[in-house]
């Protein structure tokens, strides 16, 4: 009875080794699976702190383009207040208003700054839309 005991104690033990053994092996695989997934974060952390440097600089621009966005509109709804103010609603307005009382072309030039060539196609323009 001894030696069916010791037998069966000793596959005890060699079984517990296989167990040990192969627990010494994957507790080695891991390990190195979390060094490996370590250095993976390690890597995501230092491209997620990239990334936010970049959106901040991204963002700085956005703010600096929207402002000069906003000068360059300002800057245009006051030249086309000036334009109106100074043209009233067409800046040929006052070369027609002369047209239609009458004026040639060389009348036009001299007075209202135009090319013979503008004027002469003024006259054909709103000469022809009253006929």
């Amino acid at each position: 009875m001894t030696t069916v005991f010791l037998i069966a104690l000793s596959g005890i033990n060699l079984i517990l080794c296989f167990a040990v053994i192969r627990l010494v092996i994957i507790c080695r695989r891991l390990g190195r699976d979390v060094s490996e997934l370590e250095n993976q974060v390690a890597r995501n952390s230092k491209d997620i702190a990239g990334l936010c440097s970049a959106a901040v600089k991204v963002d700085a621009n956005l703010q600096h383009n929207a402002h000069f966005l906003s000068e360059i509109q300002a800057k245009l709804t006051d030249l086309e207040q000036l334009e109106h103010d100074n043209y009233g609603v067409s800046p040929y307005q006052d070369v027609i208003a002369r047209i239609h009382q009458g004026a040639t072309p060389e009348q036009l030039v001299k007075d209202c700054g135009i090319s013979q060539e503008e004027a002469k196609l003024l006259i054909r323009l709103h000469t022809d839309s009253e006929a």
